[in-house]
């Protein structure tokens, strides 16, 4: 039988209309990806946003387990609650916890199940942040 393999990857987003050599150094951390408003990247057009990426975790595993990737992303960015928070309040910036599966759809392997820890849960509200997951087959 077919395996299905099944990459996944979580990180804090930071979007918005905002200068990332402005918002970046208020943080205190170098972001995993900044993407500058109108700037060309080739896999999703030109951005209408600025977007930051901080503390991507990866998983290449059968079955990946979704609510440890999410909790190493905390863990990674807890020590700058605070600072998240103020962005967010002062620059009017969404945060979003960025989940996102690709999965192959030729396996019989069935997609992970999706869920965060109550410690994930109240940073992010702490930050004010939602959760975004995506899932791509190919």
């Amino acid at each position: 039988m077919l395996r299905m393999s099944l990459r996944a990857y979580a990180c804090l987003g930071l979007s918005r209309d905002f200068d990332i050599g402005k918002i970046t150094p208020r943080i205190g951390l170098k972001p995993s990806k900044p993407i500058a408003k109108h700037t060309k990247v080739p896999e999703r057009g030109i951005p209408k946003t600025a977007l930051l990426r901080y503390a991507q975790s990866h998983s290449e595993d059968d079955v990946p387990d979704v609510i440890a990737l999410a909790d190493e992303v905390v863990r990674a960015l807890e020590p700058y609650t605070a600072d998240l928070r103020k962005i967010v309040e002062k620059h009017d910036v969404q945060a979003r916890l960025e989940v996102v599966l690709v999965v192959d759809k030729r396996g019989d392997l069935s997609t992970p199940a999706i869920g965060f820890s109550t410690r994930a849960v109240a940073f992010l509200a702490q930050i004010q942040a939602f959760i975004d997951v995506d899932t791509y087959f190919e």
